[in-house]
């Protein structure tokens, strides 16, 4: 992972009150980008063609599909479930039989 997504994964954590599931959640929330964009104009261009719907590959792609692909990762290593769906599904809402208050607080954690 670049050194930002790092550092943001840490003030993620900061923010969760370290508990165990929150702190693991919240350290790999972004994992799948470490095979994607490491420059900052790189993701900006990415996000705009995102948002335009233009279709993507490579690395563009990946960094699109990071939540699912981290969410695979996390998987195959026998990560926590939340940090699995929240890796997954964040910035949306948190899918059935998980905490609303968790997935609230790790999500405005995850907007610092």
């Amino acid at each position: 992972m670049s050194s930002a997504d790092q550092r943001h994964a840490v003030d993620v954590f900061e923010r969760t009150g370290h508990r165990a599931d929150l702190a693991q959640s919240a350290l790999l929330h972004d994992i799948g980008k470490r095979n994607g964009l490491q420059s900052a104009v790189a993701r900006s261009l990415a996000t705009v063609a995102i948002w335009l719907r233009i279709p993507l590959g490579g690395r563009w792609a990946a960094y699109r599909d990071h939540g699912p692909l981290g969410a695979e990762v996390l998987r195959r290593i026998g990560a926590d479930a939340l940090a699995v769906a929240f890796a997954e599904y964040h910035p949306g809402g948190p899918p059935e039989g998980f905490d609303a208050r968790d997935w609230a607080l790790l999500l405005d954690a995850d907007n610092v």
